[in-house]
């Protein structure tokens, strides 16, 4: 996830925006290849949902 995020930005998995989407607000970033994961749909964590 390190190697394809953004500078001063949370890169998280589905899994992680399934848990946390209730507390957090989250930017689809789409599917992307993952290292040593392969095909991944992915976000970005924002902030805490208000």
């Amino acid at each position: 996830m390190e190697s394809n995020g953004m500078p001063g930005a949370i890169h998280t998995t589905e899994n992680v925006f399934e848990r946390m989407q209730g507390k957090f607000q989250f930017e689809e970033r789409g599917w992307m290849d993952i290292k040593g994961k392969g095909r991944m749909r992915t976000y970005l964590c924002e902030g805490f949902k208000i």
